[in-house]
């Protein structure tokens, strides 16, 4: 498991307690400090039981992909610093790779609650746990509308989620041109999910593997993040646009399609705050000014046939 950070001690030593009460019988644990090497986080990582690597140079992504070639188990999941996982959370990743053409799982997010209420909700089953859920779903090449789903959240979140290690030794990982700390915060999750379909394989969303993930706290503070969202949006649509000129077809048809259904939702959501015209064109052109700070690399090559692994963490002994 990789949990990556920067200079958030205090959350991470929260996490690593959440993680200590995971329902799963062997796995360790590894913190990427993304930044400079920082004595305390090495420090609550270690007393904990989990081994400390250094990414001195920023992006998620980037702390992401060490983390995993840092890894050797047959499978890395991820997890937020922030994030609390309910303890059935690995074991519910691990197990929908039984499927040898499954390369990814991801899990579900679920918004802040009260402590009381999250320790209330963590001794039910997961699909107990609360929440408004996403089907599950198996998601490869023959799925209808995969590029929708891969690219738009159909697959689950990047706090929740799980690859098999054997993936990062063909494929380029996670693109470091998204995740937090990069140009486009945010995507790089929805980004491998896309590219690993593309290539032949399959994606699952799982709604059992429940994390707990803090949010905005106020009326303000929702709208600010969903502009900002909706701003990377439009930045990942676009990149999407010009990199991948063969999908135009299907992105086209996605993005039309949710214009709809948002007019839809508005229209029933009577009293909910809706964007003007003049703060729609300003996320737009947000969104384009975004993806033209984007670097342009050279389309990668396909990854090859990866042979699938069946046990989750068998080398290893569980840390605590």
């Amino acid at each position: 498991m990789v949990i990556c950070t920067r200079g958030r001690a205090h959350e991470l030593g929260d996490c690593l307690q959440a993680v200590a009460r995971l329902r799963y019988p062997r796995f360790k644990v590894l913190v990427v400090e993304n930044g400079p090497p920082d004595a305390r986080t090495q420090g609550v990582a270690e007393w904990h039981g989990a081994r400390y690597l250094n990414c001195p140079r920023l992006g998620l992504s980037r702390a992401r992909n060490a983390g995993a070639r840092a890894c050797h188990t047959d499978l890395v999941a991820y997890l937020d610093d922030d994030a609390r996982p309910h303890p059935d959370w690995l074991a519910a990743l691990a197990c929908e790779f039984a499927d040898p053409l499954v390369m990814a799982v991801g899990g579900e997010e679920l918004r802040p609650i009260s402590q009381c209420e999250m320790e209330r909700l963590a001794a039910q089953p997961a699909h107990y746990a609360g929440g408004k859920r996403r089907p599950a779903r198996n998601i490869g090449p023959d799925t209808p509308e995969w590029f929708a789903l891969t690219n738009f959240g159909g697959c689950g979140c990047g706090c929740s989620m799980a690859f098999r290690r054997a993936a990062f030794d063909v494929w380029r990982g996670f693109d470091e041109r998204l995740g937090r700390g990069a140009p486009l915060d945010s995507a790089e999750e929805t980004r491998a999910f896309f590219e690993l379909v593309e290539c032949g394989y399959r994606c699952v969303h799982t709604p059992d593997a429940v994390v707990w993930h803090p949010g905005p706290q106020s009326p303000e503070e929702w709208r600010r993040f969903n502009l900002h969202n909706m701003t990377n949006a439009i930045a990942y649509a676009a990149l999407l646009w010009y990199e991948f000129p063969r999908f135009r077809r299907q992105l086209l048809l996605y993005l039309l399609r949710r214009n709809s259904s948002n007019r839809r939702r508005a229209r029933a959501e009577s009293g909910v705050p809706q964007l003007s015209l003049r703060e729609k064109l300003r996320v737009i052109a947000g969104g384009l000014r975004l993806y033209s700070r984007i670097p342009r690399p050279s389309r990668p090559a396909a990854p090859i046939a990866v042979p699938a692994r069946k046990a989750f963490g068998a080398p290893n002994a569980r840390t605590k």
